[in-house]
């Protein structure tokens, strides 16, 4: 299922590993449904194979009642063993196909996520595939559910049954029936797609993941019933005529002819009721099973989803400091999402001003970006600043042209301002506009905003000023600083993965205490140590032990900072230390 407007990065995974779970997890969803709906389906293939005149059964209640009464309630079971080793290889071929075909799609579709419509191809796919299986498997079940009375068996067996249907028919026998079995499981289509639709709008009810999944299954199932049971009808009829010639029915169109001229449209929706009741409970069992088996293999272990600015400076910061903390990723070309290889995370590029508003909505759990664009965004109460990441600082400022004519924030009340920080700057101006009893022109550009003055179109802007050079450069200084910012490392407040961003956290911490450390050894008489620990405090304090070799002198080590090194360096030289080393680290805990 999608997440968001971002591809599930599930489905980015090319591993053969991640290919051939779907295929074991769909056995496991074919004996749950053996289990629990081949009572439904028994009293289901007697009445489709019945008519009104032959006056066996009144209707699916009676069937159930006079099979249990005249044949046990093992009788329910008739056939089971097909389906039982068939049901595993059909679910495991439609379940495996169904998700390929949606790797397959994701692949071409990059960081879109699947579309309604190709949940539902992937569905077609996994049901045309495995309608080649199906069809000597369901001729099989359904030539022994219809054997009704113990003395008059044509079959003794699924094995006997093979035997006569090849003897009698060629071993093409097998597949006679297999049209109507493509027609019939291409509704599959209906069946996945619905499942899409059925999963999103069921999570919006605050239902845990298994209930989601379980009804959502049932639904779809009811869905894709209600419209293949006619060629559900035609496809048994066909299967289960006498092996006789010529045949009564010598084709699929001639069962629905047959069917339309003796009982009308009614004789193709017969047996409808025990396959409806079947339907939700045996297939949401089945689907739930398929999630459960592919969450136990890893399918659905839910990944913490981090967004990175996808490109410019802060994006090779963060891939500097991603690297710094150990996680590792390949990412394909052109392809926004990559998977860590060695902690469950999916990376997501994306452009950084829009990080703020998927961290808020939960699109995303993780997220890099400045405080300006949470600012921009409106999006403080809804995310939670981490850390700030000690990169990408800079100053959001008022600028105007140096011989310009405004030369306050009050004085452009009314005027005209350029900004790609639009919110914000309404926010900043309502008030003083209010004072002054003026209406502020604010227009929106995404970039050189710095071009606006010089080229007429506005009195002032708002933009942000790092070193200043581009400021001054267009004849511009800032006459008021709005906000100071820089990059933080924020998550969304209700995220599930608390516990991985809490390593994730603590390993960027340790990145960025590295990067303002280093590691500074020395060796010093103790009588200089107090001089020695005041130069050396440490982060908390310095580590002193005594040196064996050396009556009255201690070995010491600090984390120092890396800017002052060679000053520290110094004075340490002058209190009288010796063997003094500076080592660098990439990362620590702090």
């Amino acid at each position: 299922m999608s997440k968001g407007t971002q591809a599930n990065p599930e489905l980015t995974d090319q591993s053969v590993h991640n290919r051939v779970r779907g295929f074991a997890a769909g056995m496991a969803s074919g004996i749950t449904k053996l289990v629990v709906g081949h009572p439904f389906d028994t009293i289901k293939i007697r009445m489709q194979t019945t008519s009104k005149s032959d006056g066996r059964f009144k209707g699916p209640l009676d069937c159930f009642l006079k099979t249990v009464s005249r044949e046990g309630p093992r009788a329910l079971y008739k056939g089971a063993t097909p389906p039982l080793v068939g049901w595993m290889f059909m679910d495991s071929i439609m379940l495996g196909t169904l998700h390929n075909a949606r790797i397959l799609m994701q692949r071409w579709n990059g960081d879109k996520p699947l579309s309604v419509f190709q949940h539902g191809l992937a569905g077609l796919a996994g049901g045309i595939t495995v309608s080649f299986v199906a069809t000597p498997v369901e001729q099989i079940k359904a030539r022994l559910q219809v054997q009704y009375d113990s003395g008059n068996k044509v079959y003794k067996g699924p094995i006997d049954c093979v035997k006569q249907v090849v003897r009698n028919n060629g071993i093409f026998g097998l597949w006679q029936g297999l049209l109507p079995t493509m027609l019939f499981r291409s509704w599959f289509f209906v069946f996945w797609g619905s499942y899409e639709v059925f999963t999103k709008e069921l999570s919006k009810l605050n239902m845990t993941d298994g209930t989601v999944t379980f009804v959502a299954g049932g639904l779809s199932a009811t869905a894709f019933w209600a419209g293949a049971f006619p060629s559900d009808v035609v496809k048994n009829r066909y299967m289960t005529q006498p092996d006789v010639s010529p045949k009564k029915f010598p084709t699929p169109t001639s069962v629905a002819r047959f069917v339309y001229k003796t009982e009308g449209l009614a004789g193709f929706y017969r047996g409808f009721l025990p396959s409806f009741l079947r339907a939700f409970p045996t297939n949401a069992s089945a689907v739930f099973m398929f999630e459960f088996v592919m969450n136990l293999l890893g399918k659905e272990k839910p990944l913490l989803l981090f967004a990175i600015p996808k490109k410019g400076r802060l994006h090779e910061q963060c891939l500097q400091l991603l690297s710094g903390s150990d996680i590792h990723f390949n990412r394909r070309t052109r392809q926004d999402i990559a998977l860590c290889t060695n902690l469950p995370i999916a990376l997501i590029f994306l452009p950084a001003s829009d990080i703020p508003k998927y961290v808020a909505e939960g699109n995303v759990d993780l997220g890099i970006s400045g405080q300006d664009m949470i600012v921009e965004s409106e999006v403080q109460d809804k995310v939670t600043e981490i850390m700030e990441l000690e990169f990408g600082k800079c100053r959001l400022c008022v600028q105007v042209p140096v011989k310009g004519e405004y030369q306050t924030i009050e004085q452009l009340a009314g005027k005209r301002i350029v900004t790609s920080f639009d919110a914000f700057a309404r926010k900043v101006f309502e008030p003083i506009d209010q004072t002054a009893g003026t209406k502020t022109t604010i227009n929106y550009v995404s970039g050189s905003v710095e071009a606006a003055c010089a080229l007429g179109l506005a009195d002032g802007i708002i933009d942000l000023v790092e070193s200043g050079e581009t400021m001054r450069a267009a004849g511009l200084h800032d006459i008021h600083t709005l906000l100071n910012t820089q990059s933080v490392l924020m998550s969304n407040k209700n995220s599930h993965h608390q516990d991985l961003i809490d390593k994730i956290t603590s390993r960027i911490r340790g990145v960025i205490a590295a990067n303002k450390y280093v590691l500074c050894t020395y060796n010093v008489e103790r009588v200089n140590l107090p001089r020695a620990v005041q130069i050396t405090p440490g982060r908390q304090a310095p580590t002193v032990s005594s040196l064996d070799s050396h009556e009255g002198w201690v070995a010491v080590s600090a984390m120092i900072e890396k800017k002052r090194k060679g000053e520290i360096m110094d004075l340490l030289t002058e209190v009288g230390a010796t063997d003094i080393m500076v080592v660098a680290f990439t990362n620590c805990r702090v």
